[in-house]
């Protein structure tokens, strides 16, 4: 009995700790100096189908019991570490002056203190029309599912407290890969089109992910 409840506690000290772990941010500066808000009661949802036709944006939603803080989470917040992964608010975030729509995307923490992650195509290169079904990525490790098609998506980089991103493009991935002989010669032999997509590029960033407990 003494074991089973031993057992028990440990296994409420594995869970309160999972749950201490889901906490947000308001700025850059303030997820590079560390600086967050617990917020236990948070949760991100996939969004359905549905709610990308309609709403567009990234993957994710907040769908927490409390109203006030649904009001930070899709407003005010711009990062927030749910069940241990970082997240980014694509709500603000522009590229070439377009609005990359509302809702989450998972990214992850480069060694040079940018954020990478994965959203939707917008821009002037954006595709008119997409086929195929949606890309599965690794992130240190971890796969990773998007709903978005493999023409729909782009990493992109947030290395400041602008509102604007950068789009990572081959030009990005061979001066990152510059100092770096053996990656840039493998990153060279890959064909234009892998060189270009999401699945290849989180490959290699992941070499350069920063070690974060998120």
């Amino acid at each position: 009995m003494k074991k089973l409840l031993f057992t028990l506690s440990l296994l409420l000290v594995c869970i309160n700790s999972a749950i201490a772990q889901n906490k947000y941010c308001l700025s850059y500066s303030n997820l590079i100096n560390d600086e967050w808000v617990s917020a236990p009661s948070l949760s991100l949802d996939a969004k359905s189908t549905t709610d990308k036709l309609w709403t567009g944006g990234a993957d994710f939603k907040s769908i927490t019991s409390d109203a006030a803080l649904d009001r930070i989470i899709n407003h005010e917040a711009r990062f927030v570490v749910y069940d241990g992964v970082l997240y980014v608010n694509c709500r603000p975030l522009k590229y070439q002056n377009t609005a990359l729509g509302n809702g989450y995307a998972q990214g992850f923490l480069l060694n040079d203190n940018k954020v990478c992650f994965v959203g939707t195509k917008v821009g002037h290169s954006t595709p008119k029309k997409t086929k195929g079904s949606g890309v599965t990525f690794s992130i240190g490790g971890g796969k990773v599912e998007t709903s978005l098609t493999d023409k729909k998506t782009v990493c992109y980089i947030i290395d400041s407290s602008s509102n604007k991103v950068q789009c990572i493009d081959r030009k990005y991935m061979k001066e990152l890969l510059k100092n770096h002989p053996s990656l840039l010669n493998q990153y060279n032999d890959e064909g234009k089109k892998k060189q270009e997509s999401v699945e290849t590029i989180i490959n290699y960033l992941n070499d350069f992910r920063k070690t974060t407990p998120y």
